[in-house]
């Protein structure tokens, strides 16, 4: 979530549930369903990540494996069979 915020961006929002990574205290944050008005799961905190820590890379992998679970597994769409 940036510093700045615009009360526009609040009617705008179309609240993804996807995992973000976003600068926390000294290190970062991995949150769950954070958007402009929601602060979302704090899910893992990072105190020291390595020299070479790319955050955008690690959030599209994680959002990759969480699309394609609920492709397979969709949470209301037909297919879907509690065991």
């Amino acid at each position: 979530m940036s510093e700045e915020f615009n009360i526009s961006e609040l009617f705008e929002c179309h609240c993804e549930h996807k995992y973000t990574i976003e600068p926390h205290g000294e290190g970062y944050a991995l949150y769950y369903g954070r958007c402009n008005h929601r602060h979302g799961y704090n899910l893992i905190n990072m105190v020291e990540p390595a020299f070479n820590f790319e955050p955008n890379h690690i959030e599209k992998l994680i959002n990759l494996g969480n699309k394609k679970y609920w492709d397979e597994y969709p949470a209301h769409g037909e297919g879907y069979e509690a065991e």
